[in-house]
């Protein structure tokens, strides 16, 4: 059993935990978030993750440094990014990954970060 429950569904779990840390960065401006998670909640993570921003690094090993970030704006906005996301992700068992998207302030209304903010 964990010993500190899941920071989304608030249950605790069997097995040993995985953690990500989820945050955003504009201008002078940051917040950054870790989560503990079961495994349900860190595949949902994930998932939602894996689907908006670029993964950018495994482990110690860069993916592809040439690699333009995620505009969750959309790809056709070509307006300059103004907040930059990112995600560390902390499987256990396997390597760290660290995924990387970005918003320009014309579409500062996306909340990005607002599904990990109501419990699952």
């Amino acid at each position: 059993m964990a010993l500190f429950p899941c920071d989304v569904c608030h249950r605790r779990y069997v097995g040993v935990g995985n953690s990500a840390y989820l945050g955003w960065v504009a201008g002078g401006f940051n917040e950054r978030r870790k989560w503990r998670l079961c495994p349900r909640d860190l595949e949902q993570i994930l998932s939602f993750v894996e689907e908006r921003f670029d993964l950018v690094q495994v482990g110690d090993e860069l993916v592809d440094s040439s690699i333009e970030v995620s505009n969750l704006c959309g790809r056709d906005c070509q307006a300059p990014a103004s907040t930059t996301y990112f995600a560390h992700v902390y499987p256990r068992s396997e390597q760290p990954r660290i995924y990387v998207a970005s918003r320009c302030k014309v579409h500062a209304d996306i909340d990005v970060l607002q599904p990990f903010t109501v419990a699952a």
